[in-house]
């Protein structure tokens, strides 16, 4: 077949072990700006299988060629590392959906799509193994038919298949339970990852051994030291082309629900008995279940408007529906309610905005001020001592001493190899997960809670996960028409589904955490060295 005429024919015939990757959603945006370009760090550090091809499908009408071109602007790196990428990347147009005089019939758009496998896996001998990675960068609404054709005409019957579900998984508590019922009836939990990209960020991986292994600030980790947690996450672009997806759900449920709250969870957890991903959950869970319900009062909303340069707002784009009451920006704060960290306000501030915007700028922030003492008469006059933690752009901490003297500013060892070319490690989102579902090993950090792990009653599982500080729909808000701020008047305190509540025990080996604590130490997943820092007052 023409299709596998360019991608296959390097493939080695000796190999134990081929692998094929299928990017369902190939044509959208979260494949083309996050799941390709982590596919490529992971080719490029040679971290990917030598045996491997790239399936892209999706409905849009493409060939390869235009696939690869559109994939092209997004890829980082040398020319010929990224054109040899783009020769493992082939394309193949299905539907997700059944219509309704198809009803029942096998699936024919996804036996296209284990045909086209198929072929790429006929290279190799018989004895060889022969897995099956299936990524979907789609809309949860689609996820149930698109795993029902998977399992109906792509799973493997020489290796392993895997299936990996994105956030935000189902709009609310009823959708989440239908997509984890349909799910869960088509593949064991073995096969199903569901994963939160953003925890694969190396700074956010850190986050416990910045705590508990700092003789300098774990002691300080509390209500009496610590004054308020701000956790910032502002994206330097607006919706355009996506406003479809977006305005279904909503900052709300695309970035606090998730991203966020797993963030903040991190946060303020106790330190854990183990490293064992059971443990981690358990304490984040125990976090998450302490905090008090949102009012209205610690909740504002808001949606960028045109811009004084012209800037489109958001209800310019052609893909957002007329008069859309949809929010870009929010923030909330909300409070948890057990011995450390009670009455200290923790504050979730994300929002987009359109490049040309002014303070336009990618950033990803969690800021810690401390309580200044009483006693120290020019601590007014020499600002608040605080401690940021950089998640975006660049991979750092600095500890802010609120007097004339510069902040000290620490990049991460990881951090540090990439400027200097050193860096053999992709450390950036996608890259860390992706290498983790591809080798079938289990990170403590990105991988959503387990209910399961918990609970013995499957009937109980989602209760641990019924979170009343995010509500199910924001009803109505105030757009104030200058500045695009609006006060929640609709209701903020219904239960919401944080994370899928089915198990997510994927881990087939054990997770390591390597070398000394003090000086260096380990990232706490993945058995991945990088330096500790310690902190000296």
């Amino acid at each position: 077949m023409s299709n596998m005429s360019d991608a296959g024919k390097d493939a080695s015939s000796s190999a134990s072990t081929c692998v094929s990757i299928a990017v369902l959603g190939a044509s959208g945006d979260l494949a083309k700006k996050k799941t390709y370009p982590a596919l490529f760090k992971l080719f490029e550090k040679s971290f990917l299988p030598k045996d491997v091809i790239i399936i892209g499908y999706a409905r849009s009408a493409m060939t390869n060629e235009s696939l690869r071109d559109q994939l092209r602007g997004y890829l980082k790196g040398k020319k010929e590392e990224v054109d040899a990428f783009l020769q493992l990347c082939i394309y193949v147009a299905g539907q997700y959906k059944l219509s309704p005089a198809e009803e029942g019939a096998p699936p024919k758009d996804f036996q296209v799509l284990a045909n086209t496998i198929a072929e790429f896996e006929a290279t190799f001998p018989g004895d060889c193994g022969k897995n099956r990675l299936f990524y979907l960068a789609l809309p949860p609404v689609v996820y149930p038919p698109v795993c029902e054709g998977i399992k109906k005409c792509c799973m493997s019957p020489y290796g392993w298949s895997r299936v990996v579900v994105e956030k935000p998984f189902g709009k609310d508590l009823a959708s989440s339970e239908d997509l984890n019922e349909q799910i869960c009836g088509l593949f064991d939990e073995k096969q199903l990852y569901r994963i939160d990209h953003y925890l694969g960020k190396e700074i956010v991986q850190n986050l416990m051994v910045m705590r508990f292994a700092n003789t300098f600030i774990s002691p300080l980790w509390n209500r009496d030291n610590i004054s308020n947690i701000q956790i910032i996450f502002k994206e330097p672009f607006g919706t355009e082309g996506r406003g479809g997806y977006f305005d279904q759900y909503g900052i709300i449920r695309d970035v606090i629900q998730n991203h966020l709250l797993q963030v903040m969870a991190l946060v303020a957890m106790e330190r854990p008995a183990t490293l064992s991903p059971n443990d981690m959950r358990d304490e984040k869970l125990k976090v998450l279940k302490c905090i008090s319900p949102l009012s209205t009062e610690n909740t504002v909303l808001g949606q960028y408007t045109m811009g004084k340069n012209g800037q489109p707002g958001y209800l310019e784009d052609d893909t957002v529906p007329p008069g859309s009451k949809c929010p870009t920006f929010a923030m909330v704060v909300l409070y948890v309610q057990n011995e450390r960290w009670d009455g200290v306000p923790f504050i979730l501030k994300p929002w987009h905005l359109p490049s040309a915007v002014a303070l336009a700028a990618s950033c990803g922030t969690c800021r810690l001020p401390w309580h200044l003492p009483s006693a120290v008469a020019l601590a007014a006059s020499r600002g608040t001592c605080r401690l940021p933690w950089l998640l975006l752009p660049a991979v750092a901490h600095a500890v802010c001493r609120g007097s004339c003297c510069q902040p000290w500013h620490l990049p991460s060892a990881a951090a540090l190899a990439a400027s200097r070319g050193t860096s053999r490690l992709p450390w950036h989102l996608l890259p860390a997960v992706a290498l983790d579902v591809c080798r079938g090993t289990c990170c403590q950090l990105w991988l959503l809670p387990s209910a399961v792990a918990l609970l013995c009653s499957r009937g109980t599982c989602h209760l641990p996960w019924l979170l009343p500080a995010i509500s199910t729909a924001v009803s109505a808000w105030l757009l104030m028409p200058a500045v695009a701020l609006a006060v929640c008047r609709g209701s903020c305190c219904q239960p919401w589904l944080l994370l899928p509540a089915v198990a997510l025990a994927i881990c087939r080996g054990s997770c390591v955490c390597r070398g000394s604590l003090l000086p260096a130490g380990t990232a706490v997943c993945r058995g991945f060295c990088c330096q500790l820092w310690h902190f000296k007052s």
